[in-house]
């Protein structure tokens, strides 16, 4: 029981920091990131590759990634939301389709 206690409060913690981040605040960091990733590109392209310039590409491209994953969940909640709201005309047709 302490461990889902100590879960949930971690999942509260991370849902407040979530909410905090505006979706502005979200949009102009993968502006920032995607400017980043290609002054990187920029860089290995005028000059040689380089361990430093590698690592700091994978890294800028991991936080690009976690960032469009959040948007995409984002979007997938807002779905699931309204469609749980509204509802599907076609849940019935399925639904006897399926017995």
């Amino acid at each position: 029981m302490f461990k889902f206690s100590k879960r949930l409060g971690y999942v509260k913690v991370r849902l407040k920091d979530w909410h905090r981040r505006s979706s502005y605040e979200r949009d102009r960091e993968k502006k920032e990131v995607e400017k980043l990733v290609e002054d990187i590109q920029e860089e290995i392209e005028k000059e040689c590759l380089s361990l430093d310039r590698s690592l700091r590409e994978v890294e800028a491209f991991r936080t690009l990634d976690s960032l469009l994953q959040e948007k995409e969940e984002i979007w997938h909640m807002k779905c699931r939301r309204l469609w749980l709201k509204v509802g599907d005309n076609n849940s019935s047709f399925f639904q006897k389709a399926s017995i």
